[in-house]
């Protein structure tokens, strides 16, 4: 079965995906969110659905300062515990992600400075560990799920994917930290 982005034949599989992983999960989905769910387990429900609930599990584990009642990416989320960290950490420059405006499609820009976070990596990792970036990297994408959904509430735009620019000046191949690409 092909399913379409634009869900007009697909709202009966959406409505027995979204049945089946619970009331809670579901409101936090979007119907694209279920799709991408769907297709990644070539539409066999049972298996969409223990990846979807596999998900929540994870990003939970990961996100411990959001409560399970907070839903589809709240702006809560810029208040919890660990952003307040990360914003307010004093090496915060060593992580030079930001969002940087939008293009001609309204999708947010994400600049990822990468060959400055490989010359630096070393120090990175003296101010943050691996699950402190693992955050940082799970808060940066909950903040372009709110930009997606500022476009479609301001705009009645549908953005569901963003630019990324990696700029690789100072990055060395010969030196190559794939712990600081990751």
């Amino acid at each position: 079965m092909l399913l379409s982005k634009k869900n007009n034949g697909n709202t009966d599989i959406i409505k027995e995906f979204r049945y089946h992983i619970g009331h809670l999960l579901s409101f936090t989905l979007t119907d694209l969110d279920c799709l991408r769910f769907l297709h990644a387990r070539q539409c066999s429900i049972e298996r969409s659905v223990q990846l979807a609930l596999k998900w929540d599990e994870w990003r939970h584990q990961l996100m411990v300062a959001l409560p399970r009642t907070t839903l589809r990416y709240s702006p809560n989320i810029i208040l919890s515990s660990y952003a307040d960290y990360f914003f307010s950490h004093p090496q915060i420059d060593l992580l030079p992600i930001m969002h940087h405006g939008w293009d001609k499609d309204d999708r947010p820009i994400l600049w990822v400075k990468l060959g400055y976070i490989q010359s630096k990596f070393n120090e990175i990792l003296k101010h943050f560990s691996i699950d402190d970036l693992t955050q940082y990297h799970l808060l940066i994408q909950e903040m372009f799920e709110m930009r997606y959904d500022y476009m479609y509430t301001q705009h009645k735009k549908t953005v569901t994917n963003a630019v990324i620019v990696f700029d690789m000046t100072g990055f060395d191949r010969v030196t190559l930290d794939m712990d600081a690409v990751w």
